[in-house]
């Protein structure tokens, strides 16, 4: 198996776009109350057209487009993406930080150090920028990714709680 961790580049939207589809099918399995299946999903429920090209377009473009204001690593296994993880920098409380926006492996690679390789590459890029933390979001009731974490010697602060305003 040989992996490959390198910084995404434009001609990955497609690939990435896959991986992002099955991240929020995932994440309305887990949370559906904050990940509710749009409006056009079949009986089941399956939000198949979420996110639509329109939406991964604006939202790669936050990466790749003009102005980006985050990047993004992809891993691949000999040759096919299996995994990624999205990031920008930031400031926690007082600390330089590098703030994950989104990890995802596909399920057939998982527990094959996938994850743990984009999470080490995120903790070379941060020490290399003399950042002080990594800081993200798990969803409460994702035991698997926590317990991931954890192992990794990151600490769950459980008290806080994520805010949101939508503005628009």
């Amino acid at each position: 198996m040989s992996l490959v961790i390198r910084e995404a580049v434009i001609e990955d939207r497609k690939a990435l776009g896959g991986l992002v589809r099955d991240l929020l099918q995932h994440l309305g399995r887990l949370h559906a109350e904050l990940y509710p299946s749009p409006a056009g999903a079949d009986e089941d429920g399956d939000p198949s057209d979420f996110p639509t090209q329109a939406d991964l377009d604006r939202a790669f473009d936050l990466a790749f487009g003009p102005n980006p204001v985050c990047k993004v690593l992809i891993a691949e296994q000999d040759g096919k993406p299996v995994g990624y993880l999205s990031w920008h920098w930031g400031v926690w409380e007082i600390y330089r930080s590098l703030f994950v926006i989104g990890v995802f492996t596909a399920p057939a690679v998982r527990g094959l150090g996938v994850g743990r390789a984009l999470m080490n590459e995120a903790k070379r890029i941060a020490l290399h920028a003399d950042a002080e933390r990594i800081v993200w979001m798990v969803i409460s009731n994702n035991r698997p990714a926590i317990d991931f974490y954890k192992n990794l010697g990151c600490e769950l602060i459980e008290h806080d709680r994520q805010m949101v305003w939508d503005i628009t």
